[in-house]
């Protein structure tokens, strides 16, 4: 149980982080929670399998009054909560409420009220009055009953216990603030699409560029490690993890041709010919991407239109498809194609947290770790933490796992610069904020959709909305799109690279920082840097620019009073010149007046 400070008043007991497949055979899980007469909430993300079975969230106890406790859906599909004090509400969902889709499930049991109340999606179905007080406390189960053959089939995440009974606005704040995801961070091209899971395990991606078939590239995938444990060829669970794989394929040349051409191998396979598709590797391996049973999603995918066909009867393994379309296909494991290999290991290879015992039967790992049964696994899931710190001129800002961001410093609720806070404040209006990035005047973030939101003064045309109206509130950068990194230093412009590998600037061009061969005072709406391109990272200090290329040179621009260009021969520069002298440059970082790679 840990505290989670000003994000929820409240305990929190993480008993399941990261997504676990459950088979309905024989695939549960064991906690110790002691929940003997107190009020408590129990949520979770489910998405059901096998529909009209007894699917159980979480039970303890036994078969009789105020003795157990169940939280599941019943053989008709209805849900239902309680201390097993009859009589029951079995609530009938909507004939159209896909069950077998992630959706966000709480119970709340008030010791005041001797209430339960369950909630789907942060909505209020139902409450059940005088439905008995939990007098007995076992381990607590998740996936089955203690005292009832069937297991849940499907997939679980996020399954916390609260150490009181929430209200509708708590329980809404969880269901927003433990996304639709398995993600702690999501993952970035500019991190090499580095994320972390709930579980606190690492996932790190590189791309495999020799053509090789399905099975080769599994081979060489699974001969090289790090962090401990043995690479796989790529699985994708999440619209997040395909849109930053995607873009690294882009970024990377990681088409048959480069920049064109077929995409790289992904880690599933039939499991019979012309069967269903299954992850072979990693913490996904053995999850079905469609079910056998009924051809439905029980996961992430991102088929083309038709696909998979199984044209000639021979097309037994994924990829990404072609760099036209950047969608799903089935292929023949015989062709020969690049490939993307992902590693996950723990961070730090320690896991502090609560502990459960994997008790599974069938000694297979589940999703989520790579232990067999009847281990003990410990996993965490913070609410809200800071991943990202950030500094800049006259304030701080922390990027959180939730996608907000809260910033302090010369700064106000309204971001007024004329007043100042000493605690973290939310800005209002980002949401899935992917990076963040502070000028002198001015905050950015790059958000998930790939554009760009800036508040600040304005002056100098560094917000990029088009005008020189100060914004207390955060405003899109204008004509903006496709970004995958962001820079801003101590002055007053800011940068962007696009998944194309080119760079716009926007502000202050006093010292022709912004790149684009103007020496005009400032740029109020984003400015293509000229004859740029592959670009990967660019880092902007508060009269000059710089950029990495793909090919390890460094371009640079704006002035050169203090030698930021390094070369003597000029006093600034309008346009990027090479730095000569560097090659196989694998980061730049610019400062003020000066650079270091």
């Amino acid at each position: 149980i840990r505290t989670t400070g000003s994000t929820l008043p409240v305990q929190v007991n993480t008993i399941m982080g990261a997504a676990q497949y459950f088979d309905g055979v024989n695939d549960y899980h064991a906690v110790s929670v002691d929940l003997t007469n107190k009020s408590f909430t129990v949520s979770a993300w489910v998405a059901l399998n096998i529909i009209f079975q007894y699917n159980v969230i979480v039970a303890t106890g036994e078969a009789v009054p105020n003795r157990g406790f169940e939280f599941a859906f019943n053989e008709q599909g209805k849900i239902y909560c309680g201390a097993r004090v009859d009589p029951y509400t079995m609530y009938a969902l909507p004939v159209d409420f896909d069950l077998r889709a992630w959706h966000h499930y709480a119970c709340t049991v008030d010791l005041a009220k001797n209430e339960t109340a369950v909630y789907v999606d942060g909505v209020l179905l139902f409450k059940d009055i005088k439905n008995g007080l939990l007098q007995l406390s076992t381990p607590f189960y998740i996936g089955r009953f203690p005292w009832f053959p069937p297991y849940l089939s499907g997939q679980l995440r996020d399954v916390m216990i609260y150490n009181r009974a929430l209200s509708t606005s708590e329980i809404n704040r969880i269901k927003d603030i433990t996304p639709n995801s398995v993600m702690l961070s999501e993952p970035h091209p500019a991190s090499a699409c580095r994320w972390v899971d709930k579980g606190g395990m690492v996932h790190e991606y590189e791309i495999n560029h020799d053509l090789l078939t399905w099975d080769q590239a599994k081979a060489v995938a699974e001969a090289r490690t790090r962090g401990g444990q043995q690479g796989y060829i790529a699985t994708i669970t999440s619209q997040a993890e395909n849109e930053c794989l995607v873009q690294l394929v882009d970024t990377q040349s990681g088409w048959t041709n480069g920049a064109t051409g077929y995409g790289p191998w992904l880690g599933a396979k039939r499991n019979t010919a012309g069967g269903t598709f299954i992850w072979q590797g990693g913490p996904e391996k053995g999850i079905q991407i469609k079910s056998a049973v009924t051809g439905l999603s029980i996961g992430y995918e991102n088929w083309y239109s038709s696909e998979p066909n199984n044209t000639g009867g021979r097309e037994d393994s994924l990829a990404l498809w072609h760099s036209t379309n950047k969608t799903w296909n089935d292929e023949p494991s015989s062709d020969i194609l690049k490939s993307i290999i992902e590693y996950t290991y723990p961070e730090s290879h320690t896991i502090s947290g609560v502990a459960y015992t994997d008790t599974n039967s069938n000694n297979q790992p589940d999703a989520g770790d790579f232990r067999a049964a009847n281990q003990t696994v410990t996993l965490t899931a913070d609410l809200a933490q800071p991943i990202d710190i950030v500094g800049g001129g006259n304030q701080m800002c922390a990027r959180l796992d939730d996608g907000r961001a809260v910033c302090w410093g010369r700064r106000g609720d309204s971001w007024r610069w004329d007043q100042q806070s000493a605690v973290p404040i939310e800005v209002n209006d980002w949401r899935d904020v992917r990076a963040i990035s502070n000028g002198l005047f001015t905050s950015c973030a790059l958000l998930g959709n790939g554009t760009v939101s800036c508040l600040g003064k304005n002056s100098n045309g560094a917000v990029g909305d088009g005008s020189t109206t100060d914004r207390w509130t955060p405003v899109a950068v204008s004509g903006l799109s496709n970004v995958v990194s962001l820079s801003s230093g101590g002055g007053d412009h800011h940068c962007a690279v696009l998944a194309n590998g080119t760079v716009k600037c926007w502000g202050d061009n006093t010292y022709a920082q912004i790149g684009d061969g103007t020496y005009d005072s400032r740029r109020i709406t984003p400015a293509t840097v000229s004859g740029l391109s592959s670009v990967v990272q660019v880092s902007v200090g508060e009269r000059h620019t710089c950029a990495r290329k793909s090919d390890g040179t460094i371009w640079c621009w704006g002035s050169n009073d203090a030698g930021q260009l390094a070369d003597v021969s000029v006093s600034d520069s309008a346009t990027p010149r090479q730095i000569t002298g560097l090659s196989g440059v694998k980061a730049i970082a610019s400062g003020t007046q000066h650079s270091c790679v």
